[in-house]
């Protein structure tokens, strides 16, 4: 773009974030449980971030990967959820 040259914001934002989302790919990994929320062990962890590592492996994605947890009451925040910034919950599905 040439300096002083107008542009539409919408049609600029709507083709960036078009090119973001064809770019990720979001990785569910659901634990379902009557627990008022999901507390990963280290097990768990490992798990996740194997299972992620495999299916990079097999697809040969370039794309990024980023793990969602899909848990019924939510997930509880300790050491070895740190790397799971992304979660859905019973009431984000069915609100």
């Amino acid at each position: 773009m040439k300096c002083g040259q107008k542009f539409k914001i919408s049609t600029d934002y709507r083709r960036i974030s078009q090119d973001i989302f064809r770019n990720l790919i979001f990785f569910l990994h659901c634990s379902l449980t009557r627990r008022p929320s999901y507390a990963m062990t280290k097990a768990d962890d490992e798990d996740v971030r194997d299972k992620k590592t495999i299916f990079q492996n097999v697809t040969q994605t370039r794309k990024a990967v980023r793990i969602v947890m899909v848990t019924s009451y939510g997930l509880v925040r300790n050491a070895y959820a740190k790397g799971i910034p992304n979660q859905l919950t019973m009431d984000d599905l069915f609100d």
